[in-house]
């Protein structure tokens, strides 16, 4: 199962490869998204029991608001105005709920009803990036939430991940961010840590 909010990109389209992800809040709603970061930060500090059911709905909150934002800047008809943005948003959506047992560009394209060829070409034009190396951006953002959320061992986030042995995942690991999947839990756990 997931550990990232169930189908985000449906929720949320500024999660999307193809949404536009930086996008400028207006003066009140960005102050009201600072009071819920404030509040989120006494949450962390308190450590009551239930801060992290707390912080859930304070994270929900802003991206709610983001989201009304999103819509109201018209964003999200600017995205569908683009050519070939169908197959690409479909593709995404696909890779999303498929990740963790489909991981060929084939796979996808006899979903599609299109050649692979076809399908690589489409997305490339869209993202910059070929169908490959979108599925290998969704595993990896999954990898990473697994090394800093829980505390499985490196063999079981493979094996969860479907990889057929931990060092094929090491491998695909270090080719995507040039550290092992080790050597990023522990930076990131030390920047953590400095940040409180």
């Amino acid at each position: 199962e997931s550990l990232l909010l169930k189908a985000p990109q449906q929720a949320y389209p500024f999660f999307t490869y193809a949404g536009i992800q930086s996008f400028h809040l207006p003066a009140a709603m960005a102050e009201e998204v600072e009071n819920l970061i404030l509040k989120i930060n006494e949450e962390v500090k308190n450590r009551k029991a239930d801060a992290g059911r707390m912080i859930q709905l304070y994270v929900q909150l802003i991206l709610h608001h983001a989201n009304r934002c999103y819509e109201e800047a018209g964003f999200a008809q600017q995205e569908t105005a683009t050519s070939g943005n169908a197959l690409f948003r479909r593709f995404v959506k696909l890779v999303s709920q498929h990740f963790m047992t489909l991981r060929k560009v084939s796979d996808y394209a006899n979903l599609l009803n299109v050649s692979a060829d076809h399908l690589n070409r489409a997305i490339k034009s869209q993202s910059k990036k070929t169908a490959g190396e979108l599925i290998d951006a969704m595993i990896l953002t999954e990898a990473k939430a697994y090394l800093l959320h829980t505390e499985w061992s490196n063999s079981e986030i493979a094996y969860h991940l479907d990889f057929s042995d931990p060092s094929h995942f090491n491998k695909f690991f270090k080719k995507l961010t040039h550290c092992t999947p080790l050597q990023y839990r522990g930076t990131s756990a030390s920047h953590h840590t400095k940040s409180f």
